[in-house]
């Protein structure tokens, strides 16, 4: 891009020309207007103007120099004939000096019309009114000019149905800055687009030989477009490789944002690929695949149709134009339009092995203890591209610091790396679901023997699934994915929830609790999208996800009547697709397993029952629920009571226990019996029960 006062040489001749054809015109104004001061309309000027003939122009001059000489290459770009150049200046000389505002006030014979209008445009450059009538033709929709949005037809709003004469003429402020030189990213794509300065080269992507190859070879054919489909990170990676192969910057747009914006998606595409064009960057479009579901069907279609119809500036010189890059996180057709004409590269998360080494390179020069084990259980839960698992280092690496003061005393424990791992992981999942900080141990959960085991082998499952699956080959013969798909099933308050946070605590993992209830919309098609959102962002951090309350969507599949319970149907199967090609585990509670379909229940992994706790393991919870430094007086035997005499799941237990706390101390006395009861009797009273203390006589008294 040429400096400031080449940029301002080179405007001061393309204006000169401008200057001498507005001179000229003043120069018939002064005659038409007759001294009118250009505030109202006298019957001297009147007459002047019934005097001419309709539709014929009034301050044209006769030109000798061909002014669309001056900017050869920005008219070769856009397509433009001399004469919309003429008009693109006409329009942007007030951009460039504000005097121009007072000359075309004067010429309008207004003085609070600033900008050109289209009669102005057509009287100074017409002959006469059969060349005026064809000239508006570089005006129409389809013309240049307003088809690539350089010129913007602005009414006039003291009109209340204007005319298109009386629009005024405004340059878009891309074209603006860019003819201005000032290179900056335009506002309208600043929330969705970014530009990026490509460091790595395409040898260094963690992707496999032959992804390489492909984007190499496919690069150097001429005016190929990509479609790069899988981990974003490594999409985004492997778009800047081609980039910088190409020697150019990326400009990168989040079409999954698009839904912010007020432009239409033809128009988005129109400004990122000038912005590109301008940058000399490649056009990098991620988050195709959410077009369905955060736009409608026509906002795919202008997609496809854009791609068909590209700016000039890239069908100029079709064999060495630069390609354009879209990707997603699915393989992408949409239904209705036909395919993408798009090179298909699947970019994959890098496997366990690779992310293992990942791993060890990233932790090569840090003081740190780790075993190959600990290395390979971090590689195995987190499916994390490469500067995902150098970003978890970065965190854990401060934690260290933080904790030991200094970075040559600083060692990094598997566990730090756990926690950076998990921050590293939630950002996008943590904006749908809420997170739940485990924090409960297999101390803490009491359920019969059978549950417990069948919790501790779910847990198993995810430990030891690289082993099963990679090392004895098992996932040669899995059709589906290698995902845990679970059905905790039981009355309120039996510990569902708190066996979801134990098998999190235990496997150092987030866990995201899901309402089901809030994801199932009343819209067609609502629910699937929120579905896809959960999993999507859950995808790379391996999370628990808790999807509570599903007797809202799993509820016994009643024949198919109507369209709504068709629909019920899709939903129900597009929950268990994606259960089951989620590589992670995922937890469905339900109060009523009863209501649940058969076939449904075929596709799970397990099904964990939490029954009502007998008097052994109500003894039990009362006997662990009380924290060590609690002040209390109450003895085995009224363990024993409380056990024998409150019919209650544990969450009710837990309840109990906290507000006799409370009780306690308001009172500044260690909890007693009377606190326990005098609690008991609220939380019986939320259930609708009555608590009968005949058998607590003794402590009452």
């Amino acid at each position: 891009m040429p400096d400031a006062n080449s940029i301002t040489n080179q405007l001061n001749i393309c204006f000169l020309r401008l200057d001498n054809l507005l001179a000229d015109a003043l120069v018939k104004a002064e005659a038409t207007h007759s001294g009118t001061g250009h505030l109202y309309i006298s019957l001297e000027t009147v007459e002047h103007l019934l005097d001419r003939p309709p539709g014929s122009p009034h301050l044209w001059i006769p030109q000798t120099n061909d002014f669309s000489l001056l900017l050869p290459a920005f008219a070769d770009s856009f397509q433009l004939s001399p004469v919309e150049l003429d008009i693109f200046l006409i329009a942007l000389a007030p951009e460039f000096d504000r005097r121009y505002e007072q000359i075309y006030g004067y010429l309008h014979d207004d003085i609070t019309q600033k900008r050109p209008t289209v009669d102005l445009v057509l009287n100074l450059l017409c002959p006469n009114a059969e060349a005026k009538l064809a000239l508006r033709a570089a005006l129409a929709p389809h013309a240049p000019l307003i088809r690539q949005h350089l010129l913007h037809l602005i009414p006039d709003p003291k009109s209340v149905e204007p005319t298109l004469l009386t629009h005024s003429l405004k340059v878009d402020d891309q074209i603006v800055r860019f003819c201005l030189g000032q290179l900056h990213l335009d506002p309208r794509l600043a929330n969705i687009g970014e530009i990026v300065s490509p460091t790595q080269a395409l040898s260094d992507l963690a992707v496999a030989s032959e992804i390489k190859q492909t984007l190499h070879s496919a690069q150097l054919q001429p005016a190929p477009n990509f479609y790069l489909y899988g981990s974003p990170d490594l999409c985004k990676q492997a778009a800047a490789a081609i980039a910088h192969e190409l020697k150019r910057s990326l400009l990168v747009i989040k079409l999954q944002y698009l839904q912010e914006q007020k432009l239409e998606l033809q128009q988005i595409f129109a400004l990122a690929l000038r912005e590109a064009h301008f940058h000399q960057a490649l056009s990098y479009f991620d988050g195709v695949d959410t077009l369905g579901q955060t736009a409608d069907t026509y906002q795919v279609y202008q997609l496809l149709r854009s791609l068909q119809n590209l700016p000039p500036f890239f069908t100029n010189h079709q064999s060495d134009r630069p390609p354009i890059l879209f990707a997603g996180r699915e393989s992408w057709q949409p239904a209705s339009t036909g395919k993408l004409g798009a090179i298909v590269v699947p970019i994959p998360i890098p496997d366990t092995a690779q992310r293992q080494s990942i791993w060890q390179q990233a932790l090569r020069n840090t003081n740190n203890h780790l075993t190959p084990v600990d290395v390979l259980s971090l590689a195995d839960r987190f499916r994390f591209s490469p500067s995902q698992i150098e970003n978890s280092v970065a965190i854990a690496r401060q934690k260290v610091m933080g904790r030991s003061g200094s970075e040559s005393g600083a060692v990094i424990l598997v566990e730090d790396l756990f926690v950076g791992a998990r921050a590293q992981a939630g950002h996008d999942l943590s904006t749908l679901a809420p997170k739940i900080d485990p924090h409960y141990t297999w101390d803490d959960i009491v359920l019969p023997n059978r549950q417990k085991q069948q919790l501790q082998d779910i847990c198993n499952q995810l430990r030891y699934r690289q082993k099963v699956y990679a090392t004895w080959g098992f996932e040669q013969k899995l059709s589906l994915g290698k995902g845990i798909n679970v059905l905790f099933a039981g009355p309120p308050g039996t510990g569902k929830t708190m066996a979801a946070d134990v098998i999190a605590h235990d496997l150092d993992l987030d866990l995201y609790k899901i309402d089901l209830s809030q994801v199932v919309s009343k819209y067609i098609g609502e629910t699937e999208k929120n579905l896809s959102k959960i999993f999507t962002a859950a995808t790379s951090s391996n999370a628990i996800l808790l999807f509570d309350e599903a007797d809202a969507l799993f509820g016994k599949r009643s024949e198919v009547q109507d369209a709504h319970d068709r629909y019920a149907n899709i939903e129900i199967g597009y929950l268990l697709q994606q259960m089951e090609s989620y590589e992670g585990l995922a937890i469905l509670t339900t109060n009523m397993r009863s209501n649940l379909d058969t076939a449904f229940s075929r596709r799970l992994r397990a099904i964990v029952d939490f029954p009502i706790p007998s008097n052994q393991h109500r003894r039990q919870i009362w006997q662990q629920i009380w924290p060590a430094t609690l002040p209390k007086q109450i003895d085995e035997d009224a363990l024993d009571l409380l056990a024998a005499e409150l019919d209650i799941p544990g969450a009710h237990i837990r309840n109990i226990a906290l507000a006799a706390a409370f009780l306690a101390a308001a009172e500044e006395s260690p909890v007693t019996m009377l606190h326990i009861l005098r609690s008991a009797e609220q939380e019986y009273l939320k259930m609708g029960r009555l608590l009968s203390v005949q058998k607590f006589q003794q402590y009452i008294q």
